[in-house]
Order: structure tokens, then sequence, then C-alpha cells
């Protein structure tokens, strides 16, 4: 029988009270044989006694025997359990080594974040240094920005002078056409089949305009009627007389005709007599040859030579 080291001391202990109960039977059949006769009435009771205590000792047996058992089956729980212990150290090994490796990777992504930091600190420069020129560049744009609203204004004022200027010569040009067409009156009456009889002076114009507000023209048209260019007296080839009303401009447009043909119409009806329209210009709007009728109006093509200064 195999005893648990854990359990020595309790066997030692019932060994030594088994030799002390041995001894005593031995003294005890030592005195029983010395005292046989004396004992005589106390054999059935120490046999008695004996009978009891072996089979105290039967039973103690027996419960060292269970206890054996246990403890057989504790060795085996205890070898299942080295087994398990073997494989988690086995294991725990394994934890320990893929640790070990974490570890290194760590280290590595350390170092790479540490590469990745210094990195990123050369890029703070660069956006600090690339911020400081963009603010240099914000500045001289400022800059810029003010320079070209100078401009802008210098040119803008430049525009207006120029519009002026290019309105004043309209006013020029449109002058410069209407004297023209006065001086080449006779070569416009020519040209239409009619001799001069003579320029109707502003006075007789303002007459025929105070005419037409009494009859209830429009005083827009009257006005317009009154500061006509250019109205002719004068006679055809059998000498009957009419009207040809003229107006000049650089550029014909289809205002210089609807006014045109507007004054003959009021020369007509406050005169009695027939009047033509005309336009005289050097650029003929609406791609009126030079010297054509259209529409009833004749279009006279002023020569540029005729503009230069004598």
């Amino acid at each position: 029988m195999t005893i648990p080291t854990g359990a020595a001391p309790e066997r030692e202990e019932v060994l030594e009270r088994i030799d002390a109960v041995l001894e005593t039977l031995n003294t005890f059949r030592e005195s029983q044989m010395a005292f046989n006769e004396s004992q005589v009435a106390f054999n059935g009771k120490v046999i008695e006694r004996l009978d009891r205590t072996d089979e105290r000792l039967t039973k103690i047996d027996e419960r060292f025997d269970r206890m054996d058992e246990r403890f057989d089956r504790m060795d085996e729980c205890f070898d299942r359990m080295d087994e398990r212990f073997d494989r988690t150290d086995e294991r725990l090994t394994r934890m320990d080594e893929r640790f070990d490796r974490m570890d290194e990777r760590f280290d590595r992504t350390d170092e790479r974040f540490d590469r990745t930091d210094e990195r990123l600190t050369r890029m703070d420069e660069r956006f600090d240094r690339t911020d400081e020129r963009l603010t240099s560049i914000d500045e001289r744009l400022d800059r810029t920005d003010e320079r070209l609203t100078n401009i802008d204004g210098r040119l803008n004022r430049s525009d207006e002078r120029s519009d002026k200027m290019e309105q004043h010569l309209g006013y020029l040009r449109g002058a410069h056409a209407a004297n023209t067409a006065r001086r080449n009156a006779s070569l416009i009456a020519d040209d239409m089949g009619y001799q001069v009889i003579t320029l109707l002076p502003r006075e007789e114009l303002i007459g025929f305009a105070k005419a037409a507000l009494d009859s209830g023209k429009a005083d827009n048209d009257v006005r317009s009627f009154r500061e006509a260019d250019l109205v002719m007296l004068v006679r055809d080839d059998r000498g009957r007389p009419a009207y040809i009303a003229v107006e000049a401009s650089f550029t014909v447009a289809n205002s210089d005709i609807r006014r045109a043909m507007r004054n003959a119409q009021y020369l007509e009806q406050f005169t009695g007599l027939p009047a033509r329209a005309a336009v005289a210009g050097v650029d003929i709007a609406l791609g009126r040859e030079q010297n054509a009728v259209v529409d009833g109006v004749f279009c006279y093509r002023i020569p540029t030579r005729n503009l230069e200064a004598d």
C-alpha cells in the first residue's frame, strides 16, 4: 500500500498506537502467564476486550485501505493536473514567444512612428514656411489689388473722358456733315433733278413749327422739325417749285430717314407744295448705296474729300 507523504504523520501515530497496544498485549500475556491463576476471573473480559480491539483494528485497516484508494485517486488527479500544467506551461511559453514577437513589432512600430513624427515635424516646418510665403503673397496681392483698383479708377476716368470725347467728336462729325450738306445743297438738288432756288432760313422753319403746334403736332416732333439740318426751295426742269428736306449725319441711320420723311410731310402740309425727303452722310447704313432712293428717300453719300479742311 502506498501512503502519500502528507499522511505519514498520521500513519506513524497509528503505528505507534498499534505498537503500544501490542506491547500492552505482550505485557498482559506475560502477566497472564505469571498470574494465570489469579487472573482466571478476568480472562473472559480480557478476551472480549481483545476481540473488540481486533475489530477496531480491522476497521482501522479498512479505513486505511479506503484512504489508500483515495490517495491513489488523488495521485491520478495530481498526475492529470501535472499534465495540464505542462500543457499550460507550453501554451504560456508560446504566448511569451508571441508577446516577444509583438514587442519586436511594437518596437519597429515605435521606430516608424518616430520617423513619421520627424517627417511630420519637417512638414510642419515646410507648411510654416509656406504660410509665411502665402502671407507675403497675400500682402503683395493686396498691394496689387490696390494698384489695380487705382488703375481701374484711372481707366474708368479715361473711359468717361473717351466717351465724352467720342460724344463730342460725334457732335462735331454730325455738325461737319450738316455743314458739308449745306455746302453741297446744289449737288444734292441736282442729283435729285432739281435746281436750288433758296435755302430756307431758320426763321421760316420756326414759322412752320408754330403752325405745326397749332395743328396739334407733338411737341418733340415740332422741335425736331424746327432744328432740321437743311430745307431747300427748288424747282424742277419745268419750273415747278418744291421743297427738299435733308437730314445729315456722319453715319446715316433709320432715325435720320424717319426725320427726313416727317419734315417733308410737314412741308407739304403747311406749304401746299410737293416735298421730297433726303439724307446725306459719309456712311449710309442699311446697305444703301450712294445716290439711291429707298422708300421714297434720296440717299446722298458725302465724299470724304468734302470733309477735309480747306
